[in-house]
């Protein structure tokens, strides 16, 4: 990375007419892009945008063909977004297109209702966290935390209330004088957030800005980032790989596969709601069944028949022209199965092959008849490791239904397993798919 790549693309701190007040410190973020001079977020009696900010079909391609495409993105002021995705998804090219270290091949960046594609990095005022942290080896953290400021030429007094207020934000009270080499991973990337918060920026750019945080540090670390981000009012954007992170920290959450946004929505919809397969198992554990559609017996219209031996069936809504013969794929997340108390209809039967305890919870992971493994998350006191189980859906159980991987995704009304007509309790409800 290069020093100009490295150097903060943050905000300057001017009164509303543009000139920069050396001397005294402005009151609350103030935001001033050169280039949008005509445009002054900070003028009084003007309303507050409804979009922060915009991307309007977007796309960068590089060689080697990775790259996105098509992207359509808003986000609101002050609203906390999470770019989420496996590692090649095209979160950090997002990222970098907005901060405006990529140049989009087509389509339009907005921030407030103003197009990005002819003002430089430097003059958009945006603060960037880079996945390194772009650090300088040669400054103090002190010198760090001030780099952006100083090049905005605010005044000694200001820099230094700057640089204090904003080591205390991220807890490095005292750290001033240490050189970067002393810090452990986790003070680097605090030391990263401090610089980028510290000219106080109309929008932040977090790339995996928890990576470096203890694993068993990191739900401590999620609470206090978001604290952070909401005490400040920013409009915040982070591109994350862990979906945990995202859901703990957001307030929206945009998944990315292959350069594509799949979904946007709020975490608790994303994962109740997936739109498609990829949405659902990527988005927390998810059991995947395959299974086909046939006709139900008498009226009951069509079924989805799993293949298992037991063949939980899933009723059909026939308005989503879906047709006979057809392969869907049923996912049901671990805790929408229950351990069932004994052999009943409908049941699914397996072993514990294994068992991990996670303080309110157990994970089980049982391999059923036909080899398939399963996951269940149940309370404590459960089965142990070899013992047979049966395990059925819990009541009014998620169950979500999706075409084959490319397909469009099923709308309409998801029902749990049926039970046909003149079953005895006890029967196999019909004969096993082939």
């Amino acid at each position: 990375m290069t020093d100009s790549e490295s150097s903060d693309p943050d905000a300057i701190d001017p009164e509303t007419d543009g000139e920069i007040d050396r001397e005294t410190e402005p009151d609350g973020p103030i935001t001033f892009l050169p280039d949008f001079e005509p445009h002054r977020r900070t003028t009084r009696g003007v309303a507050a945008p409804s979009v922060a900010l915009e991307l309007h079909d977007v796309s960068r391609q590089f060689e080697g063909g990775a790259g996105v495409s098509g992207l359509e993105l808003q986000v609101r002021p002050g609203e906390i977004m999470s770019l989420v995705g496996p590692p090649g998804s095209g979160k950090t090219t997002v990222l970098r297109l907005i901060a405006g270290l990529e140049r989009p091949d087509s389509g339009q960046v907005l921030f407030e209702g103003l197009d990005l594609r002819s003002v430089l990095p430097e003059r958009r005022g945006f603060g960037m966290v880079f996945q390194d942290r772009a650090l300088f080896p040669h400054l103090d953290v002190r010198g760090n935390v001030a780099y952006g400021l100083q090049a905005r030429r605010l005044s000694e007094g200001a820099v230094h209330g700057r640089v204090q207020e904003s080591l205390g934000r991220v807890g490095l009270e005292g750290f001033g004088a240490r050189a970067v080499h002393e810090l452990n991973p986790e003070e680097r990337q605090r030391v990263a957030l401090a610089r980028a918060l510290a000219i106080r920026p109309p929008l932040l750019l977090l790339d995996d800005p928890l990576s470096d945080v203890d694993p068993t540090e990191r739900v401590r670390a999620r609470a206090q980032l978001r604290d952070l981000i909401r005490e400040s009012g920013i409009t915040t954007i982070i591109a994350t790989r862990d979906s945990d992170e995202a859901f703990e920290v957001s307030d929206c959450l945009a998944v990315m596969e292959e350069g594509w946004i799949r979904q946007v929505g709020p975490p608790e919809e994303l994962y109740r709601q997936p739109a498609e397969l990829f949405v659902a198992t990527f988005l927390g554990p998810a059991n995947v069944f395959r299974g086909e559609v046939r006709m139900g017996p008498g009226d009951r219209g069509l079924e989805l028949h799993l293949p298992t031996k037991a063949r939980w069936k899933v009723r059909l809504d026939e308005a989503r022209r879906i047709e006979v013969g057809q392969e869907l794929f049923a996912v049901i997340r671990p805790e929408e199965l229950a351990f069932a108390p004994g052999v009943a209809r409908g049941t699914l039967k397996g072993s514990v092959v294994e068992r991990r305890f996670r303080g309110p919870e157990v994970a089980y992971w049982i391999e059923l008849e036909d080899g398939s493994i399963v996951e269940v998350r149940s309370s404590a006191g459960g089965p142990e490791v070899a013992e047979a189980v049966h395990l059925a859906l819990r009541p009014a159980a998620d169950v979500h239904l999706f075409l084959p991987p490319g397909a469009a995704p099923l709308e309409g009304p998801r029902e749990g397993p049926g039970e046909e007509p003149g079953e005895e309790p006890g029967e196999e409800p019909g004969e096993a798919p082939g």
